[in-house]
């Protein structure tokens, strides 16, 4: 106990800023070393067991705790939009960052997450970097494993090579001391304001496309690509906020042309009033956090409540299975799915998590999403005439104006048993990219999923398919011969059914929503 009071060290503690006092709890984060965060939430209170989105706010050179005169108002800003401030001490801080490196920062953001999950049970982080600090939020995005981290804030991401051009002499003796073997020695104390060995002060102000050089104007476009390019596909959102009278960029840099540049290679962009610390002009760039975290999360909040109709439908027209089975909705580079360990006529919108309880729905969606990028949503039910219908030599097949949702749109997975092997997540990816358009995959002696672009298109599918399979089980029973429709009017009536008017979830969503706030909201 004395030992995780030591680690932990949380204490309520009010530090002064330019605007006046921020309060919150500071904890060590890193594992090995002393490194402290502060967390502040409502800009005056400490956090809750409750709190699960955080704001990590990462300053430029020099900076350690408190960091910008809009601390306070941004600690605010955030709470308004149900997310708390968070403001780490790293290895760099302070003078530290003349022998630092972006790598070791981006070692300490790692832990610092790692911290915010274990203590905090963190499901969202976005990083708001001033300066340098844009630096590291790019540098960690490039790792390409963002884990909870949904989004960067990139505010004064200035150039340093471009910055102070009056270092020829420095880059040079840097340049021939890294030739040399002594890039971690220091330059003479008269190179710079702070102590800093070669590598770093050439990895900031000498190496065109170096290790500190992403926000240069001068890049060739092959160059943007390589340093940013690669930020699009990375699985968080990026949006660069610039200041028009940033006195750390030349004069003779084109501003708007240098964020169009940016626009290219999919970061969002805002040229607004005020200098390079926001000491003017924080009101413009807090309304920018403001109305981007509250559209993200307006998102994840739609996101949810339709994860929970869909959980509650299934209860109600008896699809569902106890406490297994589990629905999912793609959200920045995971997926928001069922808890697991609850009757799905309980799971409302809060009750939905990012990884499930249930090691077989990480394995089978994550198999899913990663061979379909169009795939928005997945519902993995094992309901009575689907599975009778998997256990058939023939499979499914399409008798009815129902079943023809599924023409020739059905992948197969043979059954491998309880599905807890990561091993079988690329063979079930396989299986579905095999049938391009398919829009289910029936899993034989075991279930199905669907899938849609949206929770509400993939659930839809699923209740047809389970009707169409309950239509084709009935007639087998029958024992008489089948009346098989033509293959001209199954192919028209597919068509059909993904036309605007009759896409799944296009009529029938609104109704069921409705039906949800009659019996399920309490």
């Amino acid at each position: 106990m004395l030992l995780q009071l030591l680690l932990t060290f949380a204490i309520m503690t009010t530090a002064i800023t330019g605007y006046g006092p921020i309060t919150g709890t500071i904890a060590k984060y890193h594992p090995f070393i002393p490194l402290t965060t502060i967390i502040s939430v409502r800009g005056s209170s400490s956090p809750t067991s409750k709190t699960t989105r955080f704001g990590v706010l990462l300053g430029g050179l020099s900076d350690a705790h408190l960091p910008m005169p809009y601390n306070v108002p941004l600690a605010k800003t955030l709470d308004e939009v149900g997310y708390a401030l968070v403001n780490p001490v790293l290895r760099s801080a302070g003078l530290q960052f003349g022998w630092g490196s972006l790598e070791e920062d981006v070692e300490d953001i790692k832990h610092l997450i790692e911290f915010l999950e274990k203590e905090y049970n963190a499901e969202e982080v976005v990083l708001i970097g001033h300066s340098t600090g844009c630096q590291q939020c790019v540098k960690f995005l490039e790792g390409g494993d963002v884990g909870i981290v949904k989004g960067v804030i990139l505010q004064g991401p200035v150039s340093d090579r471009e910055t102070d051009e009056n270092n020829k002499e420095w880059v040079e003796l840097s340049e021939e001391m890294i030739g040399e073997g002594k890039g971690n020695e220091f330059l003479p104390r008269a190179a710079f304001w702070a102590p800093i060995t070669a590598k770093r002060f050439c990895s900031l102000y000498g190496v065109r496309c170096g290790g500190d050089d992403y926000f240069s104007s001068d890049f060739t476009e092959e160059e943007m690509g390589k340093r940013l390019g690669g930020l699009k596909d990375c699985g968080a959102w990026c949006f660069a906020v610039y200041s028009k009278q940033d006195q750390y960029c030349p004069k003779s840099v084109d501003k708007e042309k240098l964020l169009r540049s940016w626009n290219a290679v999919g970061i969002e962009t805002a040229l607004i009033d005020g200098d390079h610390n926001l000491s003017t002009g924080s009101d413009e760039f807090l309304d920018i956090v403001r109305n981007k975290l509250a559209s993200k999360k307006a998102e994840e909040d739609v996101l949810r409540y339709d994860l929970a109709v869909a959980h509650a439908m299934c209860h109600e027209y008896k699809m569902d299975e106890l406490v297994w089975n589990h629905i999912s909705a793609r959200y920045g580079d995971g997926w928001l799915i069922t808890p697991g360990r609850m009757h799905w006529d309980e799971i409302g919108p809060k009750d939905i998590v990012m990884s499930s309880d249930n090691v077989t729905a990480d394995i089978i969606h994550s198999a899913v999403y990663s061979a379909r990028k169009d795939v928005n949503a997945i519902v993995h039910l094992h309901t009575p005439n689907a599975v009778a219908v998997g256990c058939l030599e023939r499979g499914f097949e399409a008798l009815t104006q129902d079943g023809s949702f599924f023409y020739e749109k059905i992948a197969t997975h043979e059954w491998e048993g309880v599905s807890d092997d990561p091993e079988e997540g690329p063979r079930i990816g396989e299986a579905v990219m095999k049938v391009p358009n398919c829009n289910i995959l029936l899993m034989p002696n075991h279930g199905f999923c669907t899938f849609g672009s949206s929770v509400r298109e993939a659930w839809v599918q699923a209740f047809y398919f389970e009707k169409a399979c309950e239509t084709l089980i009935m007639t087998l029973n029958t024992g008489q011969a089948i009346k098989w429709p033509k293959e001209v009017t199954m192919r028209k009536s597919a068509a059909q059914n993904y036309s605007d008017m009759f896409r799944p979830g296009t009529c029938e969503w609104d109704a069921l929503v409705r039906l949800y706030e009659r019996k399920y909201v309490k």
